[in-house]
């Protein structure tokens, strides 16, 4: 059996790649391109498995490892459960595209016609799910400059328009700012429940004396406190 080296580069580095787009849209990691190129470079060290022909567990746990190293280069994770979370999506992923690819590999010599087919039409599905995919991502990372103004003290924040944000508080229907959870000090809290695919519960928010974006005054806007690290505060999508 050949094993052409530079296809599985190929094919391997796209795989990466396609996984770490997923995983960044599905849970909001706003992370730029070049980082999840780079992280999918690192990916390429998979190929020391067929080069050494590595035994099967010591290619479990160098797989394991080689995938902490990827998801740590992709999205700089430093909270235990984040990485936890984000290793769990990688796994996933990579197990439905895996399967995809065997099947069309599996299939090629079997059913020409009908592979090639397939393959024209997911290739199409393909290019305009990505061309869709850069065209929001550049919408959604315009950085705005985010003023709030709270107890006579004066914040200024970098923030991004995030679409998936359409947190309201249900007495007031206030939308929601979301910001790291230590950046303002304040003890006044109001909680709003939020729901996600995989969790749900209250986010703390307070009501600012003022908010500014772009020098523009927003009225009627909390804002609430992740528990998560984001890198920038995430505007509603109504704004």
């Amino acid at each position: 059996m050949y094993v052409y080296i530079d296809l599985l580069l190929i094919i391997n580095f796209f795989t990466d790649l396609s996984i770490l787009l997923i995983i960044n849209k599905l849970l909001k990691k706003s992370k730029k391109l070049i980082r999840l190129i780079i992280s999918s470079i690192v990916g390429e060290l998979s190929i020391l498995i067929i080069i050494f022909n590595l035994s099967t567990i010591t290619s479990l746990f160098y797989k394991i490892l080689l995938s902490i190293l990827i998801i740590k280069v992709a999205f700089n994770e430093h909270n235990k459960d984040e990485l936890i979370k984000e290793l769990k999506y990688f796994y996933l992923i990579s197990i439905i595209l895996g399967g995809i690819i065997y099947f069309i590999l599996e299939n090629i010599t079997k059913n020409k016609s009908i592979v090639i087919i397939l393959s024209i039409f997911i290739i199409i599905y393909l290019i305009k799910t990505i061309k869709k995919y850069f065209i929001k991502i550049k919408s959604e990372n315009i950085r705005h400059n985010l003023k709030i103004i709270i107890n006579n003290k004066e914040y200024n924040l970098e923030s991004i328009k995030d679409t998936g944000n359409s947190l309201k508080d249900p007495y007031n229907s206030k939308s929601v700012i979301i910001i790291n959870k230590d950046i303002i000090e304040e003890n006044k809290h109001i909680l709003v429940p939020f729901k996600t695919i995989e969790e749900k519960g209250f986010i703390k928010c307070f009501k600012p004396d003022k908010v500014f974006i772009d020098n523009e005054e927003i009225k009627n806007i909390l804002i609430g406190e992740s528990n998560n690290y984001i890198d920038f505060a995430l505007l509603p999508n109504d704004i």
